[in-house]
């Protein structure tokens, strides 16, 4: 790893209960393996309900405003836990001056709380995810990689018991090609990459010729959208999908040179 990368800043896990294969599948964690979208989706709907009750403002127009400003405030690829309760804070505000309100600063820091509070939540596994892991970890190595504070990241590993799936966790600020490359230069494995953003995950992994499994979800966030770079990816509805198609085009078959 190149220390002088600071997108490689890295937390890294060593699991050495698990031994060591010639291929291995990396995983990401959020909407792949735990629905995190859910929480998010659950913590909108309350903005919405209150911008309404204050405001009078259909839910369409609160959301469009809120995912203005929280593109606006990714203004570098590094995750920033403020970002999504700022955009909250944000989104009150615009209504006050579109509506010739004074902010109240109560009101403020209570939208400011909601928007924090996603973080205290821990996501649902999604359907399938232990099955997965307990199938290919005799066979693969598996490594978890995934954006977002330490912390955070760990107590939703934690609480699941995912830790002991995994060869190796890393926690990153950010994620690019060049991350991903940093961790696993000069390895003589064979990797593929299980993930639901094409933009953080799937277009990385492809760029740097790796096999890639798209998973998708209902809910597709603006911030990971991007065009697909390559058709060496397959893309599913489900783990259980993800699944067939890694013991099928990835553990049975070379698929990557």
């Amino acid at each position: 790893m190149n220390s002088k990368d600071s997108d490689a800043e890295l937390f890294t896990h060593l699991n050495e209960n698990i031994r060591f294969t010639n291929k291995t599948v990396i995983f990401d964690l959020d909407d792949t393996l735990i629905d995190t979208a859910s929480c998010y989706e659950k913590v909108l709907k309350e903005l919405c309900s209150r911008m309404k009750n204050i405001f009078s403002v259909e839910a369409d127009e609160v959301l469009a405003v809120q995912e203005k400003f929280d593109s606006e405030f990714w203004k570098t690829a590094v995750f920033d836990a403020e970002r999504f309760p700022k955009s909250f804070t944000a989104t009150y505000k615009h209504f006050c001056k579109l509506f010739n309100k004074m902010p109240n600063e109560k009101i403020e820091k209570e939208f400011e709380d909601l928007g924090w509070s996603v973080y205290k939540m821990i996501p649902d596994l999604k359907n399938g995810a232990l099955e997965l892991l307990e199938a290919l970890k005799s066979s693969v190595e598996l490594w978890l990689y995934t954006l977002g504070d330490e912390s955070i990241q760990r107590s939703k590993i934690e609480r699941h018991s995912l830790g002991n799936y995994f060869q190796h966790i890393h926690i990153v600020p950010s994620k690019s090609k060049d991350v991903l490359k940093s961790l696993i230069n000069g390895s003589s494995k064979m990797f593929a990459m299980v993930g639901d953003s094409l933009r953080f995950e799937i277009n990385p992994a492809l760029e740097l010729g790796l096999f890639a499994v798209h998973v998708k979800n209902n809910y597709e966030w603006k911030l990971q959208k991007a065009p697909v770079i390559s058709d060496n990816y397959v893309s599913v509805k489900n783990l259980r999908e993800a699944q067939n198609i890694l013991e099928t085009n990835f553990i049975s078959e070379r698929v990557v040179e």
